[in-house]
């Protein structure tokens, strides 16, 4: 999911944000594995997974996510929050088996690290520390397989 689709995707209203009482079993586990609010949003189009990314990835010119979603939905977002965007009924969900949960949070949870930006530093992120290069290098002996490789 690429930003010029959430740039859109926000202004045509095809993405919103779901109430906490809404909140997807991925969602929760999310939030409970990160510490870092992790802001819930649905939308109707089809998507093959869900996808999650920082407030702080930048979609047009100088706009991030966080401003973009402050504007047109009036979430609060910060740039170091997570950003999950699901199909609907996707999360609405709750018979989704251990092992669909664990695949789905594996690979959003390596995407946060890589293909979204972080560990190219396409993503900036405040109070946080870098990257333990050393936890990279050793990671880079497997992505090369999925074609993801950090610098």
């Amino acid at each position: 999911m690429n930003g010029e689709y959430l740039l859109r995707s926000v202004w045509s209203g095809e993405i919103w944000n779901t109430a906490e009482s809404q909140r997807s079993p991925l969602a929760d586990v999310l939030r409970i594995l990160i510490p870092r609010p992790v802001v819930h949003l649905v939308t109707e189009e089809v998507l093959d997974a869900p996808f999650a990314t920082y407030g702080a990835t930048p979609l047009d010119g100088d706009a991030t996510l966080a401003d973009v979603l402050a504007l047109e939905l009036d979430v609060d977002v910060d740039d170091n929050d997570i950003v999950l965007i699901e199909q609907r009924s996707s999360a609405e969900d709750t018979l989704m088996s251990d092992a669909e949960l664990g695949g789905l949070l594996g690979t959003i949870l390596v995407d946060l690290v890589t293909t979204n930006g972080l560990a190219r530093g396409d993503v900036k992120l405040s109070g946080i520390s870098t990257i333990d290069q050393a936890a990279v290098s050793r990671l880079n002996k497997y992505l090369p397989e999925v074609g993801t490789h950090l610098n």
